[in-house]
């Protein structure tokens, strides 16, 4: 914020008109009026006319909140002098938030006021009576009681809660000039108004806007909209905050604290996601006081996060409450997406990925995933659908991988377990706040409704895992290869699975990277593909300086065990087929890592499993697949390339630290990258890792809609993958 002030306020006005009028000695002042009102009445406040001078800062292809400030040219009917006036809805704040950004301009030395003053107008009837000229009065007659009410990114929630909850329906739908409502009813008896404004209701504005709208007694008003945080910039387009105490800021002074007053609106989302509560919220009339000594000061008072309006929403609805002491409260449900960090004083030269005037594909695509997870949120505060909640076995993969990407999805972790080390489970578990530690499945799912599990514990723990959950029943289970290390345990679970509603899946995410899904889709159609080599290098074993059970045979371990059949399912997903026995003509192992000593004694163990294997067949009808894969490997790289029948070449190839590659050839001629737009800042990781979240996105969606069958389609079973381990299982020692 403080770091891109001068660049936000000079984007946000009209410079080059402003210079240009000011060489030509035309003075400019600042008008609370819209430019409709000064157009009609311009003669009853002096102008002999009005015209619009040609300057845009907004996108008129916006359904809401596109109106913005006008420059007009006018002639004063007593002196004929030419005058500038630059036009803003009228609203206390909105007026001093745009009139503080001239003051930097002119401090910035963009423009030059003829007498060094900014001239403000200020049209006292128009913002006193602003709800009713505006239309909002007249609109919101058609909000019934109980409503919930949506305000902030409306137009962009409609279609994802119709796409959500697919037998809603559109109930009424009414526009104005200034405002759009749609109310979509999701069941009998609960409604969303969809109330969508033409201009911005900037800061106090927001506080009337949500007084107009409570007079109708809706069961909630819901804002998703963005916010700056002050905890970490880390937190920019990755977290969700919505909190529960407010703050509103006037002149740089704490002018209505909410923790003075108990009829503040509760957060209807904030029992079910504790962790999006990350604190104090500030609201402040303008931008510009935003600034690294206001963030000093905000410190002092413990704020998390700041903007212009929420506050002020909140502030509000305590008045109503207070006001009328025996109605309903109505709640406040803020979702809302972070968007800048505002810095400290020794933060100033800190380089933050985005900022308030970030404008690109990357960050369009952070505000795509924020708002399906926003309608989600909003959805299951009010019980329409309901997230899983979660129980991670095992504090490797468990903690680095899949513990994030739940926490990306808002899905709540209820228990973790872990293994000899409880001090680390719980270590873990207190950072993260996850209540439950080491408690068995059954206590879990009685105790605070865990249905959902992922299984990530030693390989030679899964089938006693999976086994006691499908007993159970209730819960879906996500498994880390291997299933279990025996034929009869898998077919046993295949019969189980079969007779489970629950999903019974084992986690091969590759499917689900973009970047493979683009090369999927470069090949048109499956046919065409004559041959796919895959090879996947790691120094993960080589990094390995103790015994670890992963170089054991009877532990489950070895690189076979490990990575086999994530790209054996990687070929049939690409090929559209189903590997059989005899699709294999050929494997070979080898081993490179010498023999390890235990942590704790002295005696080295030679392991009896591979480091590296290689594999090589066809796939139906006539498709040459092979493999090469080493986990001892000096470099890290995964590459896969693809011939196919018209002789051009399609290849990925992602090395660590590297930008991913995606690139074709024709007739081999040279490389070139294909033209197709990948996620860069909030996706990094291995492709496992990456893969695993969007893995995660479309599981939890599943789940909360009830669309298990058409995602199983999507995924690897428990019968998959029992089909696909006995292509190698003899030469690891499944039996």
């Amino acid at each position: 914020m403080s770091y891109a002030l001068v660049q936000y306020c000079l984007c946000r006005l009209p410079i080059p008109h402003l210079e240009r009028l000011g060489h030509l000695n035309i003075p400019f002042a600042l008008h609370a009026a819209p430019f409709q009102f000064l157009q009609k009445h311009h003669s009853a406040f002096g102008f002999a006319w009005v015209e619009r001078l040609v300057w845009r800062t907004h996108d008129l292809h916006k359904p809401y909140n596109f109106l913005r400030p006008e420059l007009l040219l006018a002639q004063e009917s007593s002196s004929q002098r030419l005058v500038a006036i630059l036009t803003i809805m009228p609203g206390e704040d909105y007026i001093r938030h745009y009139a503080s950004m001239l003051e930097v301009a002119q401090h910035a030395g963009a423009i030059h006021p003829n007498d060094g003053t900014i001239h403000c107008v200020l049209y006292p009837h128009l913002t006193q009576s602003i709800m009713t000229w505006t239309g909002l009065t007249e609109l919101s007659a058609n909000v019934e009681p109980g409503d919930i009410v949506v305000l902030g990114f409306v137009a962009e929630l409609l279609p994802r809660f119709a796409s959500l909850v697919p037998t809603s329906r559109v109930v009424w739908r009414q526009d104005s000039p200034y405002y759009g409502l749609v109310r979509l009813e999701l069941r009998p008896g609960l409604v969303f108004s969809l109330v969508g404004a033409k201009y911005s209701y900037w800061g106090n504005l927001g506080g009337r806007v949500v007084t107009e709208l409570a007079a109708r007694r809706p069961r909630a008003i819901c804002y998703v909209a963005k916010q700056g945080t002050l905890l970490s910039p880390d937190d920019i387009h990755c977290r969700i905050y919505s909190p529960t105490r407010y703050c509103v800021f006037d002149k740089g002074q704490a002018c209505w604290r909410g923790d003075d007053h108990p009829a503040i609106p509760t957060n209807p989302l904030s029992s079910k996601f504790p962790t999006f509560d990350r604190g104090l919220h500030v609201s402040t009339p303008t931008i510009v006081e935003q600034d690294v000594e206001f963030r000093t000061q905000l410190e002092t008072h413990g704020a998390a996060s700041i903007d212009n309006e929420l506050a002020q929403m909140a502030r509000a609805l305590t008045d109503l409450h207070e006001d009328n002491p025996s109605m309903h409260r109505i709640q406040l449900l803020p979702i809302m997406f972070i968007t800048d960090y505002l810095r400290g004083p020794e933060e100033l030269e800190m380089a933050v990925p985005f900022d308030l005037t970030s404008r690109n594909q990357t960050v369009q695509r952070n505000k795509e995933l924020f708002l399906a997870r926003a309608a989600h949120l909003v959805l299951e505060a009010f019980d329409v659908i309901q997230r899983p909640k979660a129980v991670i076995v095992g504090t490797g993969y468990g903690v680095k991988t899949i513990l994030p990407a739940l926490q990306r999805r808002g899905v709540e972790v209820v228990g973790l377990c872990g293994g000899h080390n409880r001090a680390k489970t719980e270590t873990v578990a207190t950072k993260h706040k996850i209540p439950c530690v080491d408690i068995p499945l059954e206590q879990l799912q009685a105790s605070h409704g865990a249905n959902l599990l992922f299984v990530a514990s030693p390989h030679d723990k899964h089938a006693a895992l999976v086994q006691e959950a499908l007993d159970l029943g209730g819960f879906d289970i996500i498994c880390e290869k291997p299933l279990a290390l025996d034929k009869a345990t898998m077919g046993h679970f295949i019969d189980q699975a079969r007779r489970s509603p629950q999903l019974c899946l084992i986690n091969h995410p590759l499917r689900f990277y973009p970047p493979l899904i683009h090369l999927k889709t470069a090949t048109k159609e499956p046919t065409n593909i004559l041959s796919i080599d895959i090879r996947y290098l790691t120094k993960r074993l080589a990094k390995l300086i103790h015994w670890n059970p992963c170089f054991s045979k009877a532990a489950g371990g070895g690189m076979m065990l490990a990575m086999a059949t994530h790209l054996l399912d990687l070929i049939e997903w690409l090929t559209e087929s189903r590997l059989a026995h005899d699709s294999v003509k050929s494997i070979s192992t080898s081993n490179s890592i010498a023999p390890l000593t235990n942590e704790d004694a002295q005696l080295a163990k030679a392991p009896d499993v591979e480091s590296a294997f290689k594999m090589s067949g066809y796939c139906p009808p006539s498709t040459k697949y092979s493999i090469d894969c080493d986990g001892a490997a000096d470099t890290e790289l995964f590459s896969v390339t693809i011939n196919l029948a018209n002789e051009d070449e399609l290849r990925f190839i992602q090395r660590k630290g590297s930008p991913i590659l995606l690139e074709q050839r024709c007739g081999g001629r040279e490389w070139l990258p294909f033209k197709v737009s990948l996620e860069h800042r909030i996706r990094d990781g291995s492709p496992w890792q990456v893969s695993f979240q969007y893995f995660v996105e479309e599981l939890v969606e599943a789940i909360c809609m009830s669309k298990r069958s058409a995602f199983v389609d999507k995924a690897t079973g428990f019968e998959d993958y029992v089909r696909q381990v006995g292509l190698f299982g003899s030469r690891v020692g499944i039996v």
